[in-house]
């Protein structure tokens, strides 16, 4: 009779409602701009991204982040893999980080 006990499903388990979906936070990439201001934006939110050789260019809708550097190439290969989530200027590898809005980013060119 005991085994019975330790093997019975509670009543929530047996009919309760299951769960459709699971709800996940989107991950957030942090940039720490040569301005001192650090944003973040939701990876997945990401419009494009373009790659030329020292310039790193990621669009959001409303902003621009410009990565230049000779590694900004390495970092896009992490960040495309989720791995690369946070990055910082340390003026050799990535040389600069700057955030535009995407007019300013026109005119920058």
């Amino acid at each position: 009779m005991s085994d019975n006990i330790a093997t019975a499903r509670s009543l929530h388990e047996e009919y309760g409602r299951k769960q459709c979906w699971e709800e996940q936070q989107e991950p957030i990439v942090s940039f720490c701009c040569d301005d001192g201001a650090t944003c973040g934006f939701p990876f997945f939110h990401l419009s494009v991204a373009r790659l030329t050789d020292d310039l790193l260019s990621l669009q959001w809708p409303g902003a621009v982040i410009e990565i230049r550097g000779p590694l900004a190439g390495e970092f896009y290969k992490d960040f495309a893999k989720h791995r690369g989530t946070w990055i910082k200027a340390d003026g050799e590898s990535i040389v600069t980080v700057k955030m535009f809005s995407p007019a300013e980013q026109a005119k920058v060119g």
